[in-house]
């Protein structure tokens, strides 16, 4: 089998070079075509986008229905991990259940006709083979005239003929760069390939206009298909820097009212850094929910999949601590059933399987070290006869929510953040008084500016309508600001990289951190890890910086670590925000204020501001300001 690299796809996508595309007008994002051409035999994990003025639930209903009845499609043992939230979808498809189930679905598809004739085919052969050849530089050949419409079908006729090409050529090889794809593949056995799956593609589209149950509203509701992007770390003496120290001797400002969400890989409660001083016996950590669980409970393959449904029922409700299994799988249905009735995700369901009752140490100390970082204190007489230590965080008497959305594993992606995003407003709208204050997301997607624009991905959406309901949301800036590159001759340099910040750093709204020294950042300006701006719209960003290196906090075990990157830099900032609301509840739901206080007294480290936004957080100057 061969397979595909990123530069061939590019290619394809974009067309002749006489044409000089920059985009392409292909419903399915090149990251997607990307990951199908590198392996077209894998299930790729997508996120559908559904188009604003329709029911996400519908979308994922349809796609769900049309993946188990339909005779092409043989359903896996696991299901196709179809599940929703407000305005996406997530499924895990072959490149057969894309072609056949979702771009019929698409607007795209609208320049499609049912049941083409043979010359509508032809005339697909036709287009594409003289791209193919424009491509290749060859010009010989007279362009007929293009159907209407058609012109916007053939990137997405290329892109998947060339796979299906290398997929059934029967050599084990790879090709990187269009000049060798193109000596290897005719402009001939492109477009004839092109043209039979046209009239496939064509085939599976329904009737326009005809009958359709009372589920479907509009038959062409997906409005972009992009993957379901991998979640990372941001993981390459600080409290003084930062003048915290200052701001509790000076002001004595306690956060017990406040909650923070800490979206991470979980936080060890267990640990006596988050000891509550006034409850005897028990700790600030108010709830924990599990969101990498989340496409286990809500998913539409348990209206199919009866197997799926016990195995996910079991599991949830083993650790949920929840007997009765046969709840557990009504509820499951009834959270499915509601896609169908065009209902968003009922949370209140929701919520009884993602909180976890007795939570047990995350694997990964991550999420405790940054939860330290923001709200830990760990006393000396707190040790256990191991050697004095004093871990004291900004906020030493925060109430924490732990959101984990990051397990270790490969299903670790955007959705999950997107959806404990919406959870936290779901929360906030119990009340009148917001139960969580402020966000940390000390995480790193990184955004590939050929799918969305900057700042525009489904995260950077939704931590944007999660600031403007009221909720600060701080952000790492991400540790790609010194990169390796391989050249194409084989060799390699080494460089600073701008505008290399990750999402949801890239949003607008959200307090994005990079970092600096955790004692003399004067001296050494910004980390050298820490992710540069502008962002790649040409907006300014990191917003500001914060000690990253070296940090010490505690981790699962009773212990102490020191970890580096600007994961570590993204709670100082938060606890400063938290502060804030503290001293001053005028400022509670004032996001865009606190974001506004906080980098407007920023101290200049006299360093260019793409590398550090307004400078370095002072919390002491921040409180002296108000």
């Amino acid at each position: 089998m061969t397979t595909l690299g990123r530069e061939v796809v590019n290619a394809l996508l974009l067309g002749p070079r006489a044409e000089g595309r920059l985009v392409h007008e292909s419903p399915v994002r090149g990251d997607v075509w990307a990951a199908y051409a590198s392996e077209p035999n894998e299930r790729v994990d997508i996120l559908v986008e559904a188009h604003r003025d329709v029911p996400t639930g519908t979308v994922a209903a349809r796609l769900t229905r049309r993946l188990y009845e339909t005779g092409s499609v043989e359903a896996p043992r696991g299901g196709f991990g179809v599940s929703f939230v407000e305005g996406f979808v997530t499924a895990k498809l072959s490149l057969e259940e894309l072609v056949s189930c979702v771009l019929p679905f698409t607007k795209w598809s609208r320049s499609l006709v049912a049941h083409p004739d043979q010359e509508l085919a032809d005339a697909v052969r036709r287009e594409v083979r003289w791209q193919m050849n424009h491509i290749d530089g060859r010009t010989g050949e007279a362009r007929a005239d293009v159907e209407p419409g058609l012109s916007r079908l053939l990137p997405t006729f290329r892109i998947l003929a060339a796979i299906e090409w290398a997929r059934d050529r029967g050599r084990e090889d790879r090709i990187f760069s269009i000049d060798d794809f193109l000596e290897a593949a005719s402009a001939r056995e492109i477009a004839d390939i092109a043209a039979r799956l046209f009239q496939r593609v064509s085939a599976s589209i329904p009737a326009r206009g005809g009958s359709r149950d009372s589920h479907e509203v509009d038959d062409t509701d997906i409005f972009a298909v992009s993957r379901n992007r991998p979640v990372e770390t941001a993981l390459e003496r600080s409290i003084p820097a930062i003048k915290a120290d200052a701001v509790s001797t000076l002001f004595g400002v306690s956060c017990e009212r406040i909650g923070w969400a800490v979206l991470d890989t979980g936080i060890d409660g267990s640990h006596p850094a988050f000891s509550d001083a006034k409850r005897k016996g028990a700790n600030r950590i108010e709830a924990t929910f599990d969101f990498t669980r989340l496409r286990r409970i809500v998913t539409l393959d348990h209206l199919y999949n009866e197997a799926l449904l016990e195995g996910n029922a079991q599991a949830v409700a083993v650790s949920t601590g929840m007997e009765n299994v046969e709840a557990v799988k009504e509820d499951f249905r009834t959270l499915a059933k509601d896609a169908q009735q065009r209902r968003p995700i009922n949370w209140s369901i929701a919520e009884k399987y993602l909180t976890m009752s007795d939570p047990q140490a995350p694997a990964s100390p991550h999420g405790t070290h940054v939860a330290g970082i923001l709200g830990g204190d760990w006393r000396e007489d707190e040790n256990d006869g191991r050697r004095p230590v004093a871990r004291r965080g900004v906020c030493a008497d925060i109430r924490l929510y732990d959101f984990r959305v990051v397990g270790g594993s490969p299903d670790d992606t955007e959705f999950a953040v997107v959806g404990a995003l919406q959870f936290i407003r779901h929360l906030n709208s119990r009340n009148n008084y917001p139960q969580v204050h402020g966000a940390n997301i000390s995480l790193s997607i990184r955004h590939d500016v050929r799918n969305y624009a900057c700042g525009r991905t489904p995260v950077c959406e939704e931590a944007e309508r999660t600031v403007h309901a009221g909720v600060v949301v701080v952000a790492a800036a991400g540790n790609r600001g010194y990169q390796s590159y391989n050249l194409s001759d084989g060799g390699a340099f080494e460089t600073y990289a701008p505008s290399s910040i990750t999402d949801p750093g890239n949003a607008e709204a959200v307090i994005t951190v990079g970092s600096t020294h955790r004692s003399s950042p004067h001296s050494y300006g910004v980390s050298y890890f820490s992710s540069r701006g502008p962002t790649g719209d040409g907006r300014k960003k990191p917003d500001l910086v914060a000690p990253g290196e070296k940090i010490w906090s505690v981790v699962p075990g009773r212990t102490e670590d020191a970890l580096s990157g600007t994961s570590m830099a993204a709670p100082h900032v938060s606890g400063a925000a938290a502060l804030l609301m503290a001293r001053n509840p005028e400022f509670i739901g004032q996001a865009g204020a606190i974001k506004r206080i906080l980098c407007s007294t920023c101290t200049d480290l006299g360093r260019e501001e793409n590398f550090q936004g307004a400078g370095m957080l002072d919390i002491l100057r921040a409180m002296q300001s108000i």
